[in-house]
């Protein structure tokens, strides 16, 4: 890999790398040069215009996130593609709230087109999750959202997860997904707003006009846009069983609990938590996936109109809001009698107040217990 460092003066300095839980894993002698001055008029959309500081041999390293010294986090791949769980770095999302070289997706105006090549930081609602899955007794690779797009990146996997807040894809990354799935591979989502919007990449770029009337260079199904409007063609739910439309936001207008209620105290995703129907479940959750619910007399179910699956359960659920109150949900589905299994929580903070919060050790006794279920294949229905 190219390394490129950003430095005040010229001059020699020991370079150490680190794993994502700050273990130092090696050293490298490095020759640092002051760097070009940052152009925030351009540099958001044409990268940043460093001179390379070194190359650096990756093939000793195990599949993983690492980083240099305070630079940007980097994903290693498994060429060899033998592990039995897949996490999914989320790229695209951290490319579009990037405002380094004067630009992101949130700015006014936006940047349309966001290079890949400037400075990232570590997403903070993935974090925690990221620091426990490696000390965790799994056998474990790691991909960023780029490599959904070629399917044999993913085929070979008996579980893959998405976690943080996994917001924006591509379509040929939701396809190569979807078809893993419907192929028989089983999927675990700790993460909400989970596939809100559409892009596509250009070189180096991450194309997103949040618009899809901005957007008109392209056929009308590519345009980089929210999957939830009809011109799009593609449900959101009908890849990951919820949507962030019938979810939305919890900490910030929660008329809920700030967290699941649970109302399937049998599942055995709940096995060694002691969680009985009623309780709730602490993940306050700043955005949120949910679905349509069915409330009959003490049963609170999916609403099967919303979601047609071969198989569906609701583990938990919460009320939110988004322009009306909503109801964030914690599912596990089968979309056909051959395909594999879902399990989704439905919240970007899973792995952020989940993980650190005050329910933190059954936040990760039912992530464990997803794992474990997804690579047994055991019956959750």
């Amino acid at each position: 890999m190219e390394v490129y460092l950003a430095s005040e003066s010229d001059y020699e300095k020991s370079i150490k790398l680190f794993d994502i839980n700050g273990a130092e894993i090696d050293r490298i002698k490095a020759q640092l040069t002051k760097q070009p001055k940052i152009d925030n008029k351009t540099w958001y959309e044409i990268g940043y215009q460093y001179k390379k500081t070194f190359d650096f041999n990756t093939s000793k390293l195990k599949s993983g996130i690492y980083y240099f010294e305070s630079s940007s986090p980097f994903v290693i791949k498994n060429p060899k593609r033998k592990n039995d769980i897949l996490v999914v770095y989320p790229s695209n999302t951290v490319n579009a709230y990037n405002k380094n070289g004067g630009r992101s997706t949130y700015t006014k105006p936006i940047g349309v087109k966001l290079s890949r090549r400037r400075p990232t930081e570590l997403m903070r609602q993935g974090l925690e999750f990221w620091k426990w899955i490696p000390d965790q007794d799994y056998n474990v690779d790691y991909i960023a959202d780029e490599d959904l797009d070629d399917y044999k990146n993913i085929k070979a996997y008996k579980v893959i997860i998405i976690s943080g807040h996994n917001e924006y894809w591509t379509r040929l990354g939701r396809r190569n997904f979807d078809k893993y799935i419907n192929e028989g591979g089983n999927a675990l989502i700790l993460s909400g707003n989970t596939m809100w919007k559409q892009v596509r990449y250009e070189d180096d770029k991450v194309i997103c006009y949040n618009k899809y009337h901005n957007d008109s260079l392209v056929q009308d199904t590519l345009r980089t846009s929210n999957y939830a409007i009809k011109q799009l063609n593609y449900p959101i739910e009908s890849s990951i069983g919820l949507n962030f439309t019938k979810g939305g936001y919890g900490i910030q207008e929660d008329n809920g609990w700030d967290g699941y209620k649970i109302v399937r105290e049998e599942s055995i995703l709940l096995e060694n938590t002691n969680l009985s129907n009623g309780e709730i479940l602490s993940v306050p959750s700043e955005e949120c996936d949910g679905a349509d619910l069915i409330f009959e007399n003490d049963k609170v179910i999916l609403d099967t109109n919303f979601i047609k699956f071969y198989r569906q359960k609701l583990i938990g659920y919460d009320k939110g809001f988004r322009i009306k109150e909503t109801n964030p949900a914690f599912i596990v589905f089968q979309k056909t009698k051959n395909s594999g299994v879902v399990i989704n929580v439905g919240s970007n903070t899973w792995c952020l107040h989940g993980f650190e919060g005050k329910d933190e050790q059954l936040v990760k006794q039912i992530t464990t217990n997803c794992i474990n279920a997804l690579l047994k294949n055991k019956d959750l229905f």
